[in-house]
């Protein structure tokens, strides 16, 4: 009976949806009995804290007559990391939701938890029916500044632990209490709330420590100091604090593993002009790491950090110094400066880390070399073993996958958790697959999967969308727009040290034309053998205003998406390196371009050609050549080297025949637009219809269809669909949401009635129609 009512694609879709929101219920159940009896836990602790509380100086003092009204946990550690160590993972053992961002407050009969658009559809599945999500930057959802001073009372406190709290986060908090005269308790040090409740939590385990070498660096420990000193002295400072892993890991060309994935080592650095002092408890102080740090810096215990500051404070002299991040250090060591020695400003050598020398760029490319080799292994295995028909989940090919790398010359680890996403798992941005509750991975499903690498000359970071069977109208629609926006920034020219944010709506452009988005940024840095998620570097639709401009030799990702929930997802990344652009004139200065160094093909099977631009073809095509080119010369040519078909050529329609010609999409121009036909579509006529085009009638009625069009052309979004050069069908956009585009076809199928009345028409048995399916327009000509 359903399949009677629904038809068989739709029953599909709903079956589909149905078990896509039972496993969400499922989950919410089987957490909400432990989520209970935390939160119980945490509620009855926060009724016996020693109060000490955080002025608007952020200077701690004795409590006082306060009522501890709520807890703040949140997502980093004690250096303000994305990505944190299992014994660091508070806000995911008190929630139940495992994405990497977002900030869970506890109130004694409330639990609330922040997160960002990447995350909404994971925390919906994973978080218990007692906890509210609170969906970042969307209408009429207060920020956690808001809902504090909206339920906060006078007298009332909000508690947080020093050591885990930003001094960026911590003062916006202090500013939104008091406005309704509540404050802000810090815990005592390392007496962490969820810590005292938290069983079984895992230990901090050292790991191994090791020196890297300038074959990698391409900078030695000296090198970067006197750098960095320079800049110091610029800013009028004697010392700075380094609170950020990759930071430090940098600057003293080390690398660890004390956090899965990010070759770090939990560690804090104090820099003055003439010592540098690393605090870290490493598992072994071999020879060789002593020898490596040489007489440039001293070693110490990781809890010394406090010591060394106050130190250095207690025999400073006036207008002394000392330079500190506040978005990246945290309370409890920012509280031990000295509130005249104060300098707060974003982190020197976040700026000459982002800043890639020829050493790291070049090995970035030979990385992606072998990452890209392995890939494509990867996939042509994939699509073997569908079209074998073998059983394949999420979590079984990710595996594969990982095996395919660790193959490859210097790799050292995932550079994270890889996302393997197949049919509406692909639509949550961040999906993390379980190995009990993961889908099938099969051949009439989109597959995203989302992986990188660490290797000792640099670190990957990838994303393709892959559909091994008959992909929808709908699905290469929606994939042919996100490739027209990779390529958009990918082609981009720009000025050197630009704003993020332009350059993400450079890349949104193409997707909004056919009323897409996405909801995440649209690219952000990478380290070199560091973090795949490097700080600072961002191209989003929100303002960065303490970031860093888009510049010469910084190394980003391009990853626009598209995310049908329940259904699909769609995005297509790869890493690039910002070249100055020597082609372009510099009356207005220095002006870059983007390389791309990921060396993965895009999937042919999956984009309509007949949207994109001789440009975006020519890109393609020159893109495509290029990795082949490289893998050839890296792998066996007795591999598959492409996702079959491997090149993309100019295409026309899929409906054109001898008898029957679909009119070519007309490119709109400032002006009543062209003849009407592509010269390609010329021999394609039969020659009755090959002599009709040289007569005027036919050439009115092209006249006519397109006046008709620009006459019912009034929208913003169609003007700049237009002005950009864009192929419509028919001078119309049809994903448009303004009436402009009911009113259009309505006045078309008006001007055909009269065309197809027209006596040179009849006596040919020519007839004009339009046709459209839910994405495309077109007029076609029938004999």
């Amino acid at each position: 009976m359903l399949d009677d009512i629904l038809g068989s694609k739709l029953q599909d879709n709903v079956v589909q949806l149905s078990a896509f929101r039972l496993e969400k219920v499922i989950k919410r159940f089987a957490t909400s009995d432990v989520m209970s009896a935390t939160l119980a836990s945490l509620r009855r602790s926060m009724q016996r804290l020693s109060l000490r509380v955080l002025d608007k100086d952020l200077q701690l003092h004795a409590g006082g007559s306060v009522h501890v009204a709520g807890l703040l946990v949140e997502s980093e550690d004690a250096h303000g990391s994305e990505y944190v160590s299992d014994r660091n993972k508070r806000r995911a053992f008190v929630s139940g939701f495992t994405g990497s961002a977002g900030t869970a407050l506890i109130t004694m009969d409330k639990a609330l938890l922040w997160t960002d658009g990447r995350y909404f559809l994971q925390a919906e599945q994973e978080l218990s029916e007692e906890w509210t999500l609170m969906k970042m930057a969307q209408k009429d959802v207060p920020t956690l500044e808001e809902w504090l001073e909206a339920n906060f009372k006078s007298g009332e406190a909000l508690a947080i632990d020093p050591l885990l709290t930003s001094v960026t986060t911590a003062r916006n908090l202090v500013k939104a209490l008091g406005k309704v005269k509540a404050a802000v308790v810090c815990t005592e040090w390392q007496e962490n709330l969820v810590d005292q409740v938290w069983e079984n939590q895992p230990a901090h385990e050292l790991s191994n420590v090791f020196a890297l070498n300038l074959d990698y660096s391409g900078a030695s420990i000296a090198q970067k100091l006197t750098n960095l000193r320079a800049e110091m002295k610029k800013k009028k400072s004697n010392a700075m604090v380094l609170t950020a892993l990759d930071d430090i890991a940098w600057l003293f060309n080390i690398r660890a593993s004390d956090v899965a994935c990010n070759p770090v080592v939990t560690s804090y650095a104090f820099i003055t002009m003439d010592k540098a002092t690393l605090c870290m408890d490493a598992k072994e102080l071999t020879s060789e790491l002593l020898a490596h740090f040489g007489d440039e810096v001293q070693v110490k215990a990781y809890s010394d950090i406090v010591s060394e500051i106050e130190s250095y404070a207690s025999n400073c002299n006036e207008g002394d110094q000392i330079l500190v991040d506040p978005s990246q250090c945290n309370v409890a060591v920012f509280s031990a400066i000295p509130f005249a020695l104060r300098k707060e400003l974003p982190s020197i050598v976040m700026k000459q880390k982002a800043i890639k020398n020829e050493v790291e760029i070049e090995g970035m490319r030979q990385a992606h070399i072998r990452d890209g080799a392995a890939l494509v292994k990867f996939f042509s295995w994939l699509e073997q073993q569908l079209d074998a028909g073998s059983e394949l989940t999420e979590v079984s090919v990710a595996r594969v996958q990982k095996s395919f790398r660790e193959e490859m010359d210097k790799y050292v680890s995932l550079s994270f958790e890889t996302i393997s996403g197949s049919g509406p798992n692909g639509s949550i941005i961040h999906y993390d697959p379980k190995e009990e509750t993961c889908a099938s991975v099969t051949k009439d499903k989109m597959y995203l999967n989302d992986s990188g690498a660490q290797y000792l000359d640099g670190t990957t970071d990838v994303t393709r969308t892959m559909h091994f069977g008959e992909p929808t109208e709908y699905e290469i629609h929606c994939f042919t727009h996100v490739l027209k926006a990779h390529i958009a920034l990918a082609t981009a020219v720009f000025p050197n040290e630009i704003d993020g944010v332009k350059l993400d709506a450079i890349t949104r452009a193409p997707l909004w034309r056919a009323g897409l988005d996405y909801r995440h940024g649209t690219g952000h840095g990478v380290g070199a053998f560091l973090n795949v998620h490097e700080k600072g570097v961002l191209m989003s639709f929100k303002l960065n205003p303490n970031g860093l401009p888009i510049s010469e030799s910084m190394i980003v990702s391009n990853e626009p998406g598209y995310y049908e929930d329940g259904q699909f997802g769609i995005r297509i990344e790869s890493l690039m390196v910002a070249r100055k652009a020597d082609e372009v004139p510099t009356h207005f200065g220095h002006f870059c371009t983007f390389e791309t160094i990921t060396m993965c093909p895009i999937q042919r099977r999956l984009i309509d050609t007949s949207l994109l631009t001789a440009e975006e073809l020519d890109w393609l095509n020159a893109y495509h050549a290029t990795v082949q080119l490289e893998h050839q010369s890296s792998m066996s040519l007795q591999e598959p080297l492409l996702p079959k078909p491997c090149s993309v050529q100019a295409a026309t329609s899929p409906d054109k025949e001898h008898s029957r010609i679909i009119l070519a999409r007309l490119r709109a121009t400032g002006r009543v637009a062209t003849d009407g036909l592509a010269s390609e579509y010329a021999d394609t006529f039969t020659p009755p219809l090959q002599k009709l085009m040289s007569e005027d009638e036919f050439q009115a009625a092209i006249y006519a269809i397109n006046q008709t069009c620009y006459d019912y052309f009034p929208c913003t979004t169609c003007v700049v669909y237009a002005y950009f050069g864009a192929f419509l069908t028919c001078g119309l956009l049809l994903c448009c949401s303004r009436p402009c585009t009911g009113e259009v076809e309505e006045n078309l199928l008006l001007v055909l009635q009269r065309i197809n009345n027209k006596e040179t028409f009849r006596v040919h048995g020519v007839q004009w129609e339009l046709k459209r399916t839910r994405c495309h327009s077109w007029i076609e000509i029938s004999q």
